[in-house]
C-alpha cells in the first residue's frame, strides 16, 4: 500500500514538474514575443518620428505652361547645392505640360550630386499624376503636407512660375502661376494668393517670387500679414530663374534667416556676364532684385503711402507735378504703367513742392530704400518696389482694371487707386 502511495506520488510528482516546467517555458515565451513586438513597435514609432531639422526649402512649380522644358533644368541645378541633407530639407513638387515627357505632376526630396548632367537623380517621393497648379489650393496642400512631414526651426517657399503683377487679363499669357491644360492661374485681385497663404499652418520666413514682375507693393500687401521677408524682382526674370544652386548654399547655414539679405546680390550676380547663369555672356537684359522686410512695409511704408494720398487728395495739391515726375520714370511690364515707387518720389523731390508734401515724400522716399541690386539699368534708382501708377496716356487701361484694383488690400490700406483716378481725372474716383 505505502508503495502504491509513493509511486503515485512520485508519478503525480514528475506530472508537476513537467507542468511547472511547461507553464515557466510557456511564459518566458510570452514575455519574450512581448518583448519582441514592444522593439518592432518603438522601431517604427522612432522610425516615423520626424527629425526637425534647422530648414525645409520648398519650392512651388507650376510649370504646366511655357515654362515646362526649364522645370527639369532647376531641379537638377538643386542637386548642385551645397548643403547638409542632415540639416536641411529640400522639397520640390513640379507640375509639367501636356508634351513634356512625363507630364505628370511629382513630388522630389533633393539630395545633392555635385553632377553637372540633366538628369534628375534625387528620388521622387510622390506621383500626383494630373492636378491644377493654377488652383490655390495645390500650393496650400503642398505646403501643408511638406510641414507636417518635413518639420524645420524656419521654411522657405519659393513660387517659380510665369508672372505679371496683380494684372488679370485674358490677352495677357502671363499671369501669375498659369496652367494652361486647365486654363486657370492665381487671381491676386480675387484673393487667389492671400486664401492660399492664409491656409498656411506654418508661416515661411520668406517667399521668393520666381517670376517676373512680382516685388510690387499691390502683389506684396496681399501676404503681408503671413510670411516676414519677401524676395523677387520689379522686373522680367530670365527663363532661368533663380540661381537655386547659389540660393540653397547660402540658406543652408546655421542661422539662416541672418543670410536672407544676400539674395538680391546673389540673383543679380548670377546673371552678369560670367555669372552662373550668363557664363557665356549670352544674356544682357536689365535684371533686379530685392528683398523686403514686411513688418517695415505694414508699419511705415503703407502709412506714409496712405498719408501722401489723404494730403494730396485734401489739399488741393498740383497735379502736374506728380505726372511731370512720373512722365520720368523706367517703366515696367507690357501695359507699361508700373514704375518704382523710389525713382518716382526721387523726381518728384526735384520738383517746387510745398513744405508738407516735401516732408511727406522725402520721409517715404528714406524708407523705401530697401535691400536691393541691380545690373544693365541706366538709373541707379531702380530695383527697389514696383506700384502701378499710369499716366494721362494710359487711362483706357486704368479705367478697364481699375474694378480689379480696388479689391487689392494696397489700395483698401492706402487708397492709391483714389489718388490715381484723381491724378487722371477720372470720373468717379472716390470707391
Amino acid at each position: 500500500m505505502f508503495k502504491q502511495f509513493r509511486g503515485g506520488c512520485e508519478i503525480l510528482t514528475k506530472k508537476l514538474a513537467r507542468n511547472t516546467g511547461e507553464r515557466f517555458y510557456f511564459i518566458m515565451k510570452v514575455k519574450y514575443l512581448i518583448m519582441i513586438v514592444a522593439g518592432l513597435f518603438l522601431f517604427a514609432c522612432s522610425e516615423n518620428e520626424k527629425t526637425e531639422k534647422e530648414l525645409t526649402f520648398l519650392v512651388y512649380m507650376a510649370a504646366d505652361n511655357s515654362l515646362s522644358e526649364f522645370a527639369t533644368s532647376d531641379i537638377n541645378q538643386m542637386e548642385l547645392a551645397d548643403f547638409d541633407p542632415e540639416k536641411t530639407n529640400v522639397i520640390v513638387q513640379a507640375d509639367f505640360l501636356y508634351n513634356a515627357e512625363d507630364p505628370s505632376c511629382r513630388r522630389w526630396q533633393i539630395y545633392p550630386d555635385g553632377l553637372y548632367d540633366e538628369i534628375v537623380s534625387s528620388p521622387v517621393i510622390d506621383q500626383l499624376g494630373e492636378i491644377d497648379s493654377g488652383d490655390w489650393h495645390s500650393l496650400t496642400t503642398f505646403y501643408n503636407w511638406a510641414v507636417a512631414e518635413y518639420p524645420a526651426d524656419e521654411y522657405v517657399l519659393s513660387i517659380w512660375s510665369h508672372g505679371n503683377d496683380w494684372y488679370s487679363y485674358p490677352a495677357n499669357p502671363n499671369h501669375f502661376c498659369p496652367d494652361f491644360d486647365s486654363s486657370s492661374w492665381f487671381d491676386i485681385p480675387g484673393k487667389d494668393l492671400q486664401q492660399a497663404f492664409q491656409h498656411f499652418k506654418r508661416k515661411p520666413a520668406l517667399v521668393i517670387f520666381d517670376a517676373c514682375h512680382m516685388q510690387s507693393l499691390e502683389v506684396l500687401s496681399e501676404i503681408i500679414s503671413y510670411t516676414s521677408k519677401i524676395c523677387g524682382s520689379t522686373d522680367i526674370v530670365p527663363n532661368q530663374g533663380f540661381p537655386y544652386h547659389d540660393v540653397i548654399s547660402s540658406l543652408a547655414v546655421e542661422s539662416p534667416i541672418s543670410n536672407y539679405d544676400i539674395l538680391p546680390q546673389i540673383f543679380v550676380d548670377s546673371y552678369r556676364t560670367g555669372g552662373s547663369q550668363n557664363y557665356q555672356g549670352q544674356i544682357n537684359q536689365p535684371v533686379n532684385a530685392s528683398i523686403i522686410n514686411t513688418d517695415v512695409l505694414a508699419d511705415t511704408i503703407l502709412t506714409n503711402i496712405s498719408e501722401l494720398v489723404t494730403y494730396s487728395l485734401n489739399n488741393n495739391v498740383d497735379r502736374q507735378k506728380f505726372l511731370t515726375a512720373r512722365e520720368r520714370c523706367y517703366e515696367f511690364n507690357d501695359l507699361s504703367i508700373d514704375v518704382d515707387l523710389f525713382q518716382f518720389l526721387n523726381f518728384l523731390l526735384e520738383n517746387d513742392l510745398e513744405t508738407d508734401l516735401y516732408n511727406i515724400s522725402s520721409r517715404l522716399a528714406q524708407q523705401i530704400f530697401i535691400n536691393r541690386d541691380y545690373y544693365n539699368y541706366p538709373s541707379y534708382f531702380l530695383g527697389n518696389i514696383l506700384i502701378t501708377f499710369p499716366e494721362e496716356a494710359d487711362l483706357d487701361h486704368w479705367i478697364n482694371l481699375r474694378d480689379q484694383y480696388y479689391q487689392l488690400d494696397f489700395h483698401i490700406l492706402t487708397g492709391w487707386g483714389d489718388f490715381i483716378s484723381w491724378l487722371l481725372e477720372a470720373d468717379a474716383y472716390c470707391s
